[in-house]
């Protein structure tokens, strides 16, 4: 019988201290561990070490979350850059999270590679893949996608839009991708 006052108790507490309508969130401070070594100096490209050329007619868009840059390619088709740290979930991951986003079903590592095409460029060797599938809400019904590994992180160039708009721009995009360097 205790158990049982205890829990009323414990439950009418809880209730009462979940009343307020009113959601506060913090940010603290990560603490440094005292045992921890001082990281090494990264030598690896950061978001803003990739240079490369805009093909003309390619239009600067605003940024926004992720985006290191966004253009605007041709009529509707749109490319976006995003730098994630280290494998950013792995490539074969990321071509099934896009493959479901066009309503494809996913595919295994060998049907990736059998996808995968490689473009050179002075960054580095990029893995090109070119996703047509089922159009979307927006309008977009196929994904051509660069993904270049460097040591420390993974880049995304991810031409998107109605199917016979990224058909019209898939050369200045290799051209583009055939540009990417290293700054500085």
């Amino acid at each position: 019988m205790k158990k049982f006052q205890s829990l009323i108790a414990f439950s009418a507490f809880s209730f009462s201290a979940c009343s307020g309508d009113v959601v506060e969130s913090y940010r603290a401070a990560k603490e440094d561990s005292p045992a921890a070594a001082p990281a090494a100096p990264s030598q690896a490209a950061g978001p803003r070490d990739l240079s490369w050329d805009a093909p003309a007619g390619w239009t600067r868009l605003p940024v926004s979350g992720m985006r290191v840059a966004s253009f605007g390619v041709g009529g509707r088709a749109e490319l976006s850059v995003v730098a994630l740290p280290g494998e950013a979930g792995g490539v074969l991951a990321n071509v099934n999270r896009w493959r479901g986003q066009l309503g494809l079903a996913g595919v295994d590592q060998g049907g990736l590679d059998a996808q995968t095409r490689r473009i050179a460029s002075g960054a580095g060797e990029l893995l090109f893949f070119d996703i047509r599938g089922k159009a979307q809400a927006d309008g977009t019904s196929r994904l051509a996608v660069a993904v270049l590994s460097t040591a420390e992180q993974t880049w995304f160039f991810k031409l998107a839009g109605p199917d016979e708009a990224v058909a019209r721009a898939l050369a200045s995009f290799q051209v583009f991708l055939r540009s990417l360097r290293r700054a500085g």
